[in-house]
């Protein structure tokens, strides 16, 4: 059975990967490494399409005072979109030593390399959480991680904070969290859902 939507991603996404190729910089192909080597634990790559990116960050009313932090940044497709908008702090958290120098060498293609930090950690273990507000995941590990690193994010925090699910899988363990749901958008090209959440001490 034809598949409208599937047909039309895969048609972008190669002209995207070509141009890419021209350029020297790698955002569109999938990694899925992780899965297998972390027995599921931890999820592959996959970009945030641009357009919905830019939705995303629209809804945010990025000023200086926002700072951002992708939890799983991957080859850093989403940071290189954030970096058009005025967040005060831009980086990215990324477990793999391999998509880490990805998203750096990407960085330094377009000359991000000073707009946009890309830190080689484990999330679980991460202790800088409070320098940031923004938080986007698209769906980088399992529930059990998920609240892990919800716990440190929340730990003596006081200043509110947003919180990005593309594909919202742990949404339940956010709400469980005490963070309020703002916004709700979809993804016409990867057909996923994205919400935004604020969390605001009581």
């Amino acid at each position: 059975m034809f598949n409208y939507y599937k047909y039309k991603r895969y048609a972008k996404y190669l002209v995207q990967y070509l141009g890419e190729r021209i350029r020297g910089i790698d955002f569109t192909m999938r990694d899925l490494s992780l899965i297998e080597e972390s027995g599921g634990v931890l999820h592959g790559y996959s970009k945030t399409d641009d357009k919905h990116a830019e939705e995303i960050l629209d809804c945010l009313d990025v000023d200086c005072s926002k700072k951002l932090l992708d939890i799983g940044c991957g080859k850093g497709a989403f940071l290189r979109d954030a970096s058009y908008f005025p967040f005060g702090e831009i980086a990215g958290l990324e477990y793999s030593s391999d998509l880490a120098k990805i998203a750096e060498k990407n960085m330094k293609k377009l000359n991000l390399q000073r707009r946009v930090k890309v830190i080689r950690g484990d999330a679980c273990r991460y202790n800088g959480y409070e320098n940031f507000n923004v938080f986007y995941f698209f769906n980088p590990f399992n529930k059990e991680v998920m609240n892990r690193v919800l716990r440190r994010i929340l730990y003596r925090r006081s200043d509110p904070f947003w919180i990005i699910l593309h594909n919202p899988v742990c949404a339940d363990e956010v709400l469980e969290h005490g963070l309020v749901e703002k916004e709700r958008l979809f993804d016409d090209v990867k057909q996923y859902e994205t919400v935004i959440y604020k969390w605001e001490h009581a």
